[in-house]
């Protein structure tokens, strides 16, 4: 496992977490200050995963054009900004919604393109615990903005929470940006060879044969769709969108639904730091299973465990009990996480492998919108057991579909010569 060049990633990957943090930990705060309620509160609470659909419709095209590095830092500064302004502009539902936005399109054009460049700079028989591993930095920025909010929110606001998470989430990009390299796949699509090799051999690397091409955006969908991916393609998204779906679901109201047993805000953070920190564990079991069993298997028998813990969880009785199961389910849907952001850039080859990774997050960023939007209305009809019993019934689906896909461990990722 290259640690040094997963760790750079990963100082990104935390500063990208910690912008999706914040709104979870700040949601029944903004909602008391801006005093929305209904619809408005949905799609408060929807905002950020809105702007991740956007935001990974559009990078893929243009990583595949302009190059994954380019790209990542302008995604980069767009969602740290976005945070930074907070304090700035004007309290009114229309300006957090929107700031929510864009932090959201920065994330989720980030997102699927990082994984992408760390699996293109990777050699086949360490990219399963590369890609795991910096998936693990989730766990960190999740954690730094729970941690920030707890500090801070209490003496000076929800706002300046945001921009506080803006500013180390910058520094920490800043910091990164300048060491990782550009992928040498995408040099060598684009005729740049030399520069190509040049980084292959500083990550002894084996460079496939590659036509040199600008990527069209219809030949890649042809890709995607061809006989060949179809049912790949269409399985991936599948398990984007169930798992998605329940981690926002759950995540963005995890929060509220320790509120709503009647524990005062200062401990509730205190339960959450600890199911936050089952994460980490999860990622690192993901980092060292999934070279050994497969990615298939660990995403497949990740979520069906996720979709247990989210069942019991719905059956708590006592915070004893939401604390066990609410840490067993983020041990185990953080894990999933690690091996899909594996599994997903191996299932294209290089010339479609932005838009085909990007795409796929865009399908899970549709249920990122849903799961916190159908929230409410559950719980409205059911409480919190049914909405924490549906959870587990889409981790179940996406459980399925995780074992129709391509098993890559140990093997090159796709390439196509001519096209």
């Amino acid at each position: 496992m290259n640690v040094r060049l997963t760790s750079l990633a990963g100082l990104m990957w935390a500063a990208a977490s910690m912008s999706v943090g914040i709104l979870s930990f700040t949601l029944s705060s903004i909602i008391g200050s801006l005093k929305i309620s209904g619809v408005m509160t949905q799609l408060m609470a929807a905002s950020t995963a809105i702007g991740m659909l956007i935001g990974a419709l559009t990078s893929g095209p243009l990583a595949d054009k302009l190059g994954r590095k380019r790209v990542c830092i302008i995604l980069a500064i767009i969602f740290a900004a976005s945070n930074i302004v907070t304090p700035i502009t004007p309290l009114s539902f229309q300006t957090i919604f929107t700031l929510r936005l864009i932090s959201g399109i920065g994330v989720g054009g980030f997102l699927p393109i990082l994984a992408a460049l760390i699996s293109e700079l990777s050699k086949p028989i360490e990219r399963g615990k590369n890609i795991c591993f910096l998936e693990s930095f989730w766990a960190y920025g999740w954690l730094i903005a729970l941690i920030i909010t707890w500090k801070i929110l209490p003496l000076y606001g929800w706002q300046t929470s945001m921009a506080s998470v803006g500013i180390i989430s910058l520094l920490l990009t800043l910091s990164a940006y300048p060491f990782i390299p550009q992928s040498p796949r995408y040099l060598l699509l684009i005729g740049e060879k030399e520069k190509a090799v040049e980084i292959a051999q500083q990550y002894e690397l084996t460079l496939p044969k590659i036509k040199t091409s600008k990527p069209k955006i219809n030949e890649q969908i042809q890709i995607l769709f061809s006989k060949e991916n179809r049912r790949i393609t269409t399985a991936l998204w599948i398990v984007w969108f169930t798992i998605a779906m329940g981690y926002y679901g759950i995540f963005i109201w995890l929060p509220k639904s320790i509120l709503s047993a009647k524990i005062p805000l200062i401990k509730s953070f205190q339960y959450l730091a600890i199911m936050t920190i089952a994460q980490i564990p999860g990622y690192y079991s993901a980092v060292l299973l999934v070279e050994k069993i497969g990615r298939k298997i660990i995403l497949g028998s990740y979520l069906a465990l996720t979709a247990i813990s989210s069942f019991m969880y719905a059956n708590s009785t006592n915070i004893t009990e939401m604390i066990i199961w609410g840490s067993t389910l983020s041990f185990f849907d953080l894990g999933s996480w690690a091996a899909l952001y594996t599994y997903t850039p191996e299932q294209y080859p290089t010339y479609s492998r932005g838009l085909g990774s990007s795409w796929a997050s865009a399908i899970g960023r549709i249920g990122a919108i849903l799961g916190p939007y159908i929230v409410p209305p559950l719980i409205a009809i059911g409480n919190w057991f049914l909405a924490f019993s549906f959870f587990a019934l889409i981790h179940i689906i996406g459980s399925i579909a995780a074992l129709m896909g391509r098993e890559m461990k140990g093997k090159e990722m796709p390439e196509i010569t001519a096209i």
